[in-house]
């Protein structure tokens, strides 16, 4: 698998005369594998692909823009209230030191996990409680106390490594999915999600400072 894998790889950024559009989906996949990628930003990459397509299918195409239309309004409905809520609790206001304001990239990262317009509150209760973590952190950064300081940093040491080997899962999730017969379907699709959405924003930075080119045009065609 491997070797197929390096050779397609190989051959795939060999290739240069080739429709524009072509080139920019092969050069996609090549930056991050459509398996590993967040399922919602694949499909919206597609939609811009296939219908560029000399041969696509008016009634397919005009059904997976609605389809998608109608999961971006859920989206940003979700994400305008989530804002409202943060905005207020005035937070700007109450606290003496500055904090990220990250709500669209943490909701990013929870509509990773749970794309399906089924599962509004979980985006919704998952984004706010990240939110304050981000925030937790934030304080820790501007009063945390030296012993607090070691805890605290090895806390997210060990967080770290857990990350690492949750990257590692994605390798052999696969098999997993077809060997587990203990652990529901529905909690192993939400686990790999969430390695898929960490995969993405390490992908594209450290995963803390501010989002590259390639994660904002990634926000903007999904909530714009």
């Amino acid at each position: 698998m491997e070797e197929a894998r390096t050779f397609t790889r190989n051959h795939l950024a060999a290739v240069t005369n080739t429709h524009p559009h072509l080139s920019r989906h092969i050069q996609n996949a090549l930056y991050i594998t459509r398996y590993h990628c967040v399922e919602i930003a694949v499909a919206r990459e597609y939609i811009s692909f296939y219908e560029q397509e000399e041969d696509h299918k008016e009634k397919l195409l005009k059904f997976a823009k609605l389809n998608f239309s109608y999961c971006q309004l859920h989206y940003v409905q979700e994400l305008k209230a989530v804002t409202k809520w943060w905005k207020e609790l005035d937070l700007a206001s109450k606290l003496p030191y500055t904090f990220r304001d990250r709500n669209v990239e943490i909701y990013f990262g929870m509509m990773g996990i749970y794309f399906e317009p089924r599962y509004s509150l979980a985006r919704i209760i998952g984004t706010k409680i990240s939110m304050i973590m981000t925030l937790v952190d934030d304080t820790y950064d501007a009063y945390g106390t030296l012993p607090e300081v070691i805890s605290f940093t090895d806390a997210l040491q060990r967080y770290t490594f857990f990350l690492f080997l949750f990257l590692v899962g994605l390798l052999t999730i696969d098999e997993f999915f077809k060997a587990s017969s203990t652990v529901p379907r529905q909690i192993l699709v939400r686990v790999f999600n969430t390695a898929r959405v960490i995969n993405l924003f390490y992908k594209e930075g450290d995963g803390f400072g501010y989002p590259d080119d390639n994660l904002k045009s990634h926000f903007t065609s999904l909530f714009l």
